[in-house]
């Protein structure tokens, strides 16, 4: 009697190598898995330092701007071209090279009013298109620039002699501090 060999494999050696695709394609789909979220974890990370730089750009370049001009507030006495209100947490300046739309009135002098809602825990910039409004409501919306805010502090650097004479002097600096909670304390320093 003649054996007949057995071509193919056997169903023990079928099952192993299931058992090993099945292991690969597990630790694929966990390092598929891993990686997509760490992408939305680096996106969303991205997306919150992308912010937190344009608001620090704004915030530079609004102190950058600073001009020496008072401003009238319309049925109102004048304020001085820096305004810090600390225990307010609000800080307002005349700044000069607003941007306009052809035929809006004024000459691109504006008063940027940045102020920290300790309620909200946001940092907001508002906006009145002139130094010398008619109305009220020419004033723009508030609008926040970041969140998670814990403080906001100013303080004039240099020398600002006449600041209690003339309205519109202004300090030889400032430096703004920006308490976050995420990032803890940011200073901002801007010689003029």
């Amino acid at each position: 009697m003649t054996r007949r060999v057995a071509f193919g494999f056997t169903l023990i050696e079928l099952i192993a190598v299931l058992a090993i695709f099945a292991l690969v394609s597990v630790m694929a789909l966990q390092a598929l898995t891993g990686a997509i979220r760490q992408r939305s974890a680096m996106t969303r990370i991205d997306d919150e330092a992308a912010t937190l730089a344009r608001a620090l750009v704004m915030l530079r370049r609004d102190f950058d701007a600073a001009v020496p001009i008072a401003f009238h507030p319309p049925q109102s006495d004048p304020e001085p071209a820096l305004a810090p209100q600390p225990e307010a947490g609000r800080v307002a300046l005349s700044i000069g090279g607003h941007p306009q739309l052809p035929g809006e009135p004024g000459a691109g002098l504006a008063r940027v009013i940045w102020r920290h809602d300790p309620v909200e825990r946001t940092l907001t910039r508002q906006v009145w298109p002139v130094l010398n409004p008619a109305r009220g409501d020419l004033i723009g919306p508030e609008r926040v620039i970041l969140d998670g805010i814990a403080g906001l502090e100013f303080e004039p650097r240099g020398e600002w002699p006449e600041r209690e004479q003339n309205l519109s002097s202004l300090p030889e600096g400032f430096e703004v501090s920006i308490a976050t909670d995420r990032y803890g304390t940011l200073d901002l320093v801007v010689a003029r």
